[in-house]
C-alpha cells in the first residue's frame, strides 16, 4: 500500500503542494523590510498613482537605476487587487521564484527524469539565498526567473528539437525571457544570457548555433520592445537619462566611479557596494546553504565527465555529455566573471543558483539508491516542512516564541530521523529528513513574527507611525533619506513624500513661506548647523527611539 502510494505521479503532486506551501509563507508580512523593500514597494506605488511607466520614480524624483518592468507588474498587481500593501508585492517575487523552480524541474525532467528533477528543486528552494530573494521584494529575483527560463528554452531549442512550430516557439521563448531580463535590470540583466549562450558555443565550437541564434527572426521579439522602451525613456529625460542608465550604472559600478555629464545631476546615484575580488568565494556558504558541502565535488565531477568522454566537444553529441560544460559555465563563469567588477551582491549571480542546483542535482540522483521502493523513501518528512509552513500562513499572529518552540520540536524529530536513517544506512531517508531541515529553517528565520519580536531595526513602521502623527496633512519633505526610510514614510501613507538632496533645496523649502516638516536623521543635523544658509530658519522636534539603529528628528521652519 505504502509502495503505491509512492509513485511518480503522486510524488509530484505531493511535492508540489509542499512547495506551494513554501513559497507562500511569509506573504502575508504586513510590514516592509530591510532597506530593498520599502524601496521596491513604493517606487511600485508611485508607478501606479503618479503614472510613471516608462522611468521609474522614488520619493518623485527619477529612479534611473532599473528599467521599469519589475514596478509596473508590482504595480499592475496593486491595480488588480486594488489594494497597495506588502502583500501584493510580495506576491510577484515570490511568482517569480516559482517560475524559476518550474524552470529547473522542465529542464531537468526532459533531460535527466522525474528524479533528478525533484532532486535539483528542492535543493534549489533550500539554498538560503534563493529563498530569501524569491521572499523579498526586491527584482533581481526577476532575472534569475528570466535567465533560467531563457537557457532552458535554449537547451531545449538545441537538444529537444522538434517541428518547425515548436523550435521558432522555443526560440521566440528564449528572446522574450532575454527582453524580460533586461527591461527588469538593463545590461546586467542579460549578462548571464550572453555570457553562458556565447561561451558555450565557442568552447564546443557551435558557429552554426550562434549564426541561426543571431539571424532568425524571433530575435525581433528582444529587439522592439527593448528598443521601444529606450527611445520612451529617451523621450523622457533625454541624453541625461541614458547616460545615467547606460554609464553611472554598467561602466560607473564596474569601476567604482560616478561618471559626470556636464549640466546633467540625478540623485541618488548608487554605485554599489565595493567588496574584493574573493567575495562570491567567502560567501558561497550564506548563498548555498548545506549543499556547499558537496558542491565542490559536483563541480569537479562534472569536469571529470568532460575530460573523459571519448570524443572531443566539437565532435561529440553525446547528450549526457553534452550538458555538462553547458551546466559547467552556466553555474561557474559568470560568477567568475562578475568577481571583477568593483561592485558585487549576492544577488547578482542568482541565474547561477539554478546551475549549481542542477549539478548537486544530479550528482545525488547518480548515488542514492534507485531501487525500486527506495528511491522516494523517506519524503514523508515534508509533511514536517508543510506542518510549519501552514502555522506560519495561516496563524501569522502567534506568539513568535510559541511558535518557535513549535517548528523547533518538528524540527528535532526531523534530526532524529536523519540519526537513525544514517545508522541504517537508508541514505534517501536520510537526504530527504536533511532536506526537509533546510527547508523549516529559512522558514522560521524569516516568519513575520519572528522577524518582528527579534529584527524590529529591520522595519521602520514605528518611526513612520511617530512622524505621521506629528504631521498630519502639513507637507513633509526628507532631506538625504536612507532607502528603509525613503521608501516606508510614502508607502504606509499612500502619499509621495519629496526628498531634499542639498542646503540650497533646504533653505528654498525652509523659505517658502508656508509651515512645513523635514525628516532628517541625527547624523546629518551637524552639517546643517554648521551651515550659514538654514543654520537659523528651523526648530528640532526629537523623534523617540522607533527600533531602528539611527536616530530621527523633524525640523520646522520658524515661519508657520
Amino acid at each position: 500500500m505504502y509502495t503505491r502510494w509512492l509513485r511518480p505521479a503522486h510524488i509530484s503532486v505531493f511535492f508540489a503542494i509542499v512547495l506551494v506551501f513554501v513559497m507562500l509563507t511569509g506573504v502575508h508580512n504586513r510590514y516592509l523590510w530591510s532597506m530593498d523593500e520599502p524601496r521596491e514597494a513604493e517606487i511600485a506605488r508611485e508607478t501606479l498613482v503618479d503614472g510613471h511607466w516608462i522611468t521609474p520614480h522614488l520619493c518623485g524624483l527619477p529612479f534611473l537605476e532599473k528599467p521599469p518592468l519589475f514596478y509596473d507588474l508590482i504595480a499592475g498587481a496593486y491595480a488588480l487587487t486594488g489594494s497597495i500593501s506588502p502583500t501584493v508585492a510580495r506576491i510577484v517575487p515570490v511568482i517569480f521564484g516559482i517560475i524559476m523552480l518550474a524552470a529547473v524541474f522542465w529542464f531537468c525532467n526532459r533531460w535527466a527524469g522525474a528524479r533528478t528533477a525533484w532532486f535539483s528543486v528542492l535543493v534549489l528552494v533550500t539554498m538560503p539565498k534563493f529563498y530569501y530573494y524569491s521572499h523579498l521584494i526586491l527584482l533581481d529575483i526577476a532575472v534569475g526567473a528570466f535567465s533560467t527560463v531563457a537557457l532552458v528554452a535554449f537547451a531545449f531549442w538545441l537538444w529537444w528539437p522538434g517541428s518547425n512550430v515548436k523550435n521558432q516557439a522555443l526560440l521566440c521563448l528564449f528572446y522574450l525571457a532575454s527582453a524580460g531580463a533586461f527591461m527588469s535590470k538593463g545590461v546586467i540583466g542579460v549578462f548571464h544570457i550572453v555570457v553562458i549562450v556565447g561561451a558555450f558555443c565557442i568552447i564546443t565550437q557551435r558557429w552554426q548555433t550562434l549564426r541561426k541564434l543571431i539571424c532568425a527572426w524571433p530575435i525581433l521579439v528582444f529587439i522592439i520592445p527593448v528598443v521601444m522602451w529606450i527611445y520612451l525613456f529617451y523621450r523622457e529625460g533625454g541624453v541625461g537619462y541614458l547616460f545615467e542608465f547606460f554609464v553611472n550604472n554598467v561602466i560607473g559600478r564596474f569601476f567604482k566611479k560616478q561618471f559626470v555629464l556636464p549640466g546633467v545631476h540625478f540623485y541618488n546615484t548608487d554605485l554599489g557596494r565595493t567588496c574584493p575580488w574573493y567575495f562570491y568565494i567567502y560567501e558561497l556558504p550564506s548563498i548555498a546553504g548545506a549543499i556547499i558541502v558537496i558542491l565542490p565535488l559536483t563541480i569537479w565531477d562534472a569536469a571529470v565527465k568532460i575530460k573523459t568522454s571519448q570524443q572531443p566537444l566539437k565532435q561529440n553529441r553525446n547528450l549526457q555529455i553534452d550538458v555538462w560544460p553547458f551546466l559547467l559555465i552556466w553555474a561557474v563563469l559568470p560568477v567568475f566573471l562578475l568577481s571583477f567588477p568593483a561592485a558585487k551582491e549576492k544577488s547578482y549571480i542568482i541565474p547561477s543558483y539554478a546551475a549549481m542546483a542542477i549539478l548537486v542535482g544530479a550528482w545525488l540522483n547518480e548515488r542514492l539508491p534507485k531501487t525500486e521502493g527506495k528511491q522516494w523513501q523517506g519524503v514523508g518528512c515534508f509533511l514536517i516542512v508543510a506542518a510549519v509552513a501552514v502555522l506560519g500562513i495561516f496563524w501569522p499572529g502567534m506568539n513568535a516564541i510559541t511558535y518557535m518552540i513549535i517548528a523547533g520540536f518538528l524540527i528535532s524529530l526531523t534530526i532524529l530521523i536523519i540519526l537513525i536513517s544514517l545508522r541504517k544506512k537508508e541514505f534517501n531517508q536520510a537526504f530527504f529528513a536533511a532536506i526537509a531541515v533546510a527547508l523549516c529553517l529559512p522558514i522560521l528565520y524569516y516568519a513575520p513574527n519572528v522577524q518582528l519580536e527579534f529584527r524590529p531595526y529591520n522595519c521602520a513602521l514605528t518611526l513612520v507611525k511617530e512622524v505621521w502623527t506629528r504631521v498630519d496633512d502639513v507637507p513633509l519633505y526628507m532631506y538625504r533619506p536612507r532607502d528603509i526610510v525613503r521608501g516606508s514614510v510614502s508607502f504606509y501613507k499612500n502619499r509621495t513624500v519629496h526628498e531634499l538632496d542639498t542646503p540650497e533645496e533646504l533653505y528654498s523649502v525652509l523659505t517658502s513661506g508656508q509651515k512645513v516638516f523635514v525628516l532628517v536623521e541625527e547624523k546629518r543635523l551637524g552639517t546643517l548647523r554648521n551651515n550659514n544658509l538654514v543654520a537659523n530658519l528651523y526648530t528640532v522636534q526629537l523623534l523617540p527611539d522607533c527600533g531602528l539603529d539611527k536616530k530621527f528628528m523633524l525640523l520646522t521652519n520658524l515661519k508657520n
